[in-house]
């Protein structure tokens, strides 16, 4: 399957298309097709740094952009 993935906070040109298996569900567990996804503000302000750092427990349910 394709991915976009990213190691570093930053714009667009710190993401990257990369290939990956195909996940294997587990026990209870499906896997599904998506077709198209949204962005949303949290998830450029999360890739962006500006969500606190990256793999920190800070909420980003919660955070909104400064006005």
């Amino acid at each position: 399957m394709k991915a976009i993935v990213y190691r570093d906070n930053g714009g667009p040109d710190v993401l990257r298309l990369v290939e990956r298996d195909l996940p294997v569900p587990g026990p209870g567990e499906v896997r599904v097709r998506i077709a198209v996804s949204g962005v949303n503000p949290t998830d450029w302000q999360a890739r962006s740094g500006a969500a606190g750092p990256r793999g920190s427990r800070r909420s980003l349910r919660t955070w909104t952009a400064p006005a």
